[in-house]
């Protein structure tokens, strides 16, 4: 039993080991991305000047002047998905501050946007109006948004299908004399998807770090 329970821990001890690695390189891979990023920011910039500038002058000319708006609104798609990656990617300390939940929501959605297109995957924001604010580390609950869309991504097969996101502001109708703490109002964040989902002998795993079941491919749900 002693040499069972050793050889299992040194298993552990190695696909930890594994798993720590492949999380380095992703983040070597992270800020290289992040420097690529910074540097496809400043084209952009030249070319949703120019073009900007050149569509000013083309009111005479509607055939023009309908291609070079199709420019800029693409330009700017292009900017906002990078600048989307900067902000994502830029260090920050923890830091809770009230913040609008469907925002963080719609930032997240429009960084993994062109990832779930490639693979045929409709987002359905169904997002409650007036949620008030909470407070949250915006970084870290939009870290956690893309890790699951990213996971959802990957659940889903090649056919493509469809990743669900509702927000609901739930009433508390615990009394606040019996529990100060239980009687807040909560805001409640749902997402679903139509890939295969998780085993439910997998389920108590979800927060492990790393913990995965797509071997070289995955490093966990990054809950």
């Amino acid at each position: 039993e002693l040499a069972k329970s050793f050889n299992d821990m040194t298993r552990k001890l190695s696909e930890t080991q594994r798993q720590l690695y492949q999380s380095d390189k992703l983040a070597s891979i992270g800020s290289l991305a992040a420097g690529v990023a910074h540097e496809i920011n400043n084209p952009l910039t030249g070319v949703l000047t120019y073009s900007s500038f050149l569509l000013k002058r083309a009111d005479d000319q509607p055939e023009l002047k309908e291609d070079l708006e199709v420019v800029v609104r693409e330009t700017k798609r292009c900017r906002d998905i990078v600048k989307g990656l900067l902000d994502f990617a830029r260090q920050s300390q923890p830091e809770k501050r009230p913040a609008a939940i469907n925002d963080i929501i719609g930032q997240a959605v429009r960084i993994v946007q062109n990832q779930l297109s490639i693979n045929h995957i409709h987002v359905e924001q169904c997002l409650q109006e007036h949620v008030p604010p909470v407070s949250v580390d915006v970084n870290q609950i939009q870290q956690v948004l893309v890790n699951l869309l990213l996971n959802a991504n990957d659940a889903i097969d090649d056919k493509g299908g469809a990743i669900t996101i509702s927000t609901a502001l739930i009433r508390n109708r615990v009394p606040r004399a019996a529990n100060p703490a239980a009687a807040k109002d909560s805001v409640q964040i749902k997402i679903s998807d139509t890939g295969a989902g998780i085993p439910s002998e997998n389920l108590q795993k979800i927060f492990e770090p790393f913990f995965t079941t797509k071997g070289q491919k995955g490093t966990g749900l990054g809950l």
